[in-house]
């Protein structure tokens, strides 16, 4: 039993290391400076070339394409509406004062102009296969880069399978059922072990729907997403609003 404990701690101290590499003070240095550094060759493309980029995510006509645009759209922002936007932002509020709110304004500001020559380096590099479907991404302008280019690659691909199962599922998973307990415990279904039972039944539901979509391929999983994303949006800015009307007066008790 010892064994296992050295191994899981040493485990955990490999994992904060890690983390305070991938989620410290170097890497935030290291995309504030590329946003910046961007920013300043681009002229702010992502403020200039705005009305452009809204233009063509609404376009409706022909291209060589495997999914429309504004459904791309939605399965990008399907992973922000939620956790980004609800948890992520209250746990920054929390741990650093409502100041974190306006850093998160400067990086998503800069983070924009990133995706930006993220997604130009997408298209650049993405390639059609034989039966039209459309293969792209980091990896592989990754690729292309020389010498290293391949082992970056194979590298990128490995770390995105891995987060896939953290910050990719976990996290958001765990914020459902932790909302589905809150609900039951309103309803009185808080004894012995129903808290449980609620993670279970949340996490079997979460999966069987998960995986109806995605064996359906790409072009399911935009549909859905083309569904479900604005709806949760607009629900998003109600509740949103909403909490603004009821709490305005605490908006300003920092400011007393």
């Amino acid at each position: 039993m010892a064994g296992w404990e050295s191994i899981v701690d040493a485990i955990l101290a490999a994992n904060g290391f890690v983390n305070s590499i991938v989620w410290g003070m170097p890497m935030i240095i290291l995309l504030v400076a590329t946003g910046i550094v961007i920013a300043i060759f681009t002229g702010f493309v992502q403020i200039r070339k705005f009305p452009v980029a809204v233009k063509t995510m609404l376009w409706r006509g022909g291209a060589k394409g495997e999914v429309h645009p504004f459904k791309v759209w939605c399965m990008v922002s399907g992973a922000t509406v939620g956790v980004g936007n609800i948890a992520g932002v209250s746990t920054a509020i929390a741990a650093g004062g409502p100041g974190a709110l306006f850093w998160m304004w400067i990086c998503g500001l800069l983070g924009m102009g990133i995706k930006a020559v993220e997604v130009t380096l997408s298209m650049w590099s993405r390639k059609t296969l034989p039966d039209g479907r459309i293969r792209g991404g980091t990896m592989y302008y990754i690729e292309k880069v020389p010498k290293i280019g391949a082992p970056l690659a194979i590298l990128f691909s490995l770390f995105a399978w891995l987060c896939a199962f953290g910050i990719g599922n976990m996290i958001q998973a765990n914020s459902v059922a932790l909302g589905a307990v809150t609900i039951a415990d309103a309803f009185g279904y808080n004894t012995p072990g129903a808290h449980f039972t609620v993670r279970v039944a949340i996490g079997l539901i979460i999966a069987l729907f998960t995986g109806l979509v995605i064996l359906g391929g790409i072009k399911r999983i935009a549909d859905v997403a083309f569904i479900l994303v604005p709806f949760m949006s607009i629900w998003y800015i109600i509740f949103g609003v909403g909490i603004w009307i009821s709490s305005g007066s605490a908006f300003f008790e920092g400011l007393s």
